[in-house]
C-alpha cells in the first residue's frame, strides 16, 4: 500500500483529510453499508503514509506526545525531547516522561525506529529533512542544534534511525512507543461523529414497544388493519408510531450505552454506542483488507469530555460522497441531515441540553405524525 496517500483520491477534500486513499475507500463503503454519515477530524499529515505502511495507531491509553519534526515525525518518541515538546520547560518534560513510562508499564513497548525509503522521501518532500550525507541527516529544526541524527541501511532495505547529543560519544537508536506486538504507533483516525439513519433501528424499536405487551401488540395489529382498510391513520395508531419512533431515536443515540466506558479486550475504547462500535469494527476490518492496522481506536468526539476545537471536519455521507466543512457549514449540514432522518447527538461539553440532541431527526422520521412538535423534551427520560 506504499504511496497510496499520494494517489487515488477522488477530490481535494479527500486528500486534505489525511486519510490514506485505500483506507478512505473502505470508509466510504462502510458509510453506504451502514446508511450513516461519518465525520472525521483531520489526520496528522505526518501520520498518513505511516498508516498506509501498516504502522499501528495509538489508543486512549497512550498520553505521550508524538513528534512533529525530524526523522521521528509522526511517531511517539520514548525520549520526550524528541517529541513536539522539544524545548519546553523541564517540568513539562518530566510529566511527559511519566506519560511514556505509564504506557510502557501497561503493555506498550519501546521499539527501535526504522524507516522505509518511501518514508525518507516523504520527509524530504515535507521539508522535515533538508539533506543527508554519508547517513548524517540535516534539518532546519532547532532540535538539530542539540542532537545529531544518522540513518544506517539494514539488510532488508530499511533504515535504522540513531541519534546523540551534539558533542556526545556513541550514537544510540531512536526508540518510539509501539504496541504489544512491537509495531510502532502513530496517530489514529479520530471520528468526530456518526449520524445513523433512524431506519437502522426500526425493527428493534418496534420490538421494544410491542414485545411482552399484549394490549399494545393487539392495538398494533388491529389499528394497522383498520387504517389500511380505510386509508387513514387513527389517533391510537399515531401514538404507537410515535412510541416506535422515540424508541428508535433512543437506540440511535445509545442512551444506555453512553453511560459507561467500554473495552476491546484490555484496551479502553471510551464511551461508544452499540451502533458506533459496529461502525468502528467495520472500518477496521476494511483497513486490514488494504494492509493497515486498526485505524479507529475509540468512540467519537461527541463523547469526549474535553473536545478539540477543530476548524474543519471531513464528512462522508451515507451515499459515499465526501466534503470538507468548516464549523459553520457543519452546523447547517447537520440540520439538513436531521431533516432527512439522520440522528446527531451533540457533545454535552458544548453546553447543549441532552434532551434536544436529536429533535430534528426524530421530528421528521417516517411514522412521526406531522401534528407532533419536532421538539421532544422527554425522549431521553
Amino acid at each position: 500500500m506504499q504511496q497510496s496517500h499520494q494517489a487515488g483520491y477522488a477530490n481535494a477534500a479527500d486528500r486534505e483529510s489525511g486519510i490514506p486513499a485505500a483506507v478512505l475507500d473502505g470508509i466510504k463503503a462502510v458509510a453506504k453499508e451502514k446508511n450513516a454519515t461519518l465525520m472525521f477530524r483531520l489526520v496528522n499529515p505526518h501520520s498518513t503514509s505511516l498508516i498506509a505502511e501498516g504502522v499501528a495507531t495509538k489508543g486512549l491509553g497512550v498520553h505521550a506526545k508524538s513528534s512533529d519534526w525530524g526523522l521521528q515525525a509522526g511517531y511517539i518518541p520514548v525520549n520526550p525531547n524528541l517529541s513536539k515538546l522539544f524545548g519546553r520547560a523541564p517540568e513539562v518534560i518530566a510529566r511527559a516522561n511519566n506519560d511514556v513510562n505509564s504506557s510502557l508499564a501497561h503493555g506498550h513497548t519501546a521499539v527501535d525506529l526504522t524507516l522505509s525509503k518511501e518514508r525518507l522521501d516523504y520527509l524530504r518532500q515535507a521539508g522535515l529533512v533538508t539533506g543527508m550525507a554519508d547517513g548524517v541527516v540535516a534539518s532546519n529544526h532547532a532540535g538539530y542544534e542539540q542532537f545529531e541524527f544518522r540513518v544506517k541501511e539494514t539488510s532488508d532495505g530499511r533504515y535504522v534511525v540513531q541519534y546523540r547529543r551534539k558533542g556526545g560519544d556513541d550514537f544510540e537508536a531512536v526508540k518510539v512507543i509501539g504496541n504489544a506486538a512491537g509495531i510502532p504507533l502513530t496517530a489514529d483516525i479520530d471520528m468526530f461523529a456518526i449520524m445513523p439513519h433512524l431506519s437502522n433501528f426500526r425493527d428493534s424499536a418496534r420490538s421494544s414497544v410491542t414485545s411482552g405487551d399484549s394490549v399494545t401488540d393487539y392495538l398494533a395489529r388491529t389499528r394497522r388493519a383498520a387504517s389500511e382498510a380505510t386509508g387513514g391513520l387513527d389517533p391510537e395508531r399515531i401514538d404507537l408510531l410515535w412510541k416506535i419512533a422515540r424508541a428508535g431515536a433512543r437506540s440511535a443515540v445509545g442512551t444506555e450505552a453512553r453511560r459507561q466506558f467500554r473495552y476491546d479486550g484490555d484496551m479502553s475504547i471510551g464511551v461508544i454506542t452499540d451502533f458506533e462500535l459496529q461502525v468502528r469494527n467495520a472500518l477496521n476490518r476494511r483497513a486490514h483488507a488494504v494492509g493497515a492496522q486498526d485505524v479507529v481506536q475509540h468512540g467519537t468526539e461527541q463523547n469526549n469530555p474535553f473536545p478539540e476545537a477543530d476548524e474543519k471536519i471531513f464528512v462522508v455521507s451515507a451515499t459515499g460522497e465526501s466534503q470538507m466543512l468548516t464549523r459553520g457549514q457543519l452546523r447547517e449540514y447537520i440540520g439538513q441531515q436531521r431533516g432527512e432522518g439522520y440522528v446527531f447527538y451533540e457533545n454535552r461539553a458544548y453546553g447543549v441540553a441532552g434532551k434536544s440532541l436529536f429533535d430534528d431527526g426524530l421530528g421528521t422520521a417516517p411514522g412521526v405524525p406531522s401534528g407532533r412538535s419536532k421538539s421532544s423534551p422527554d425522549v431521553l427520560e
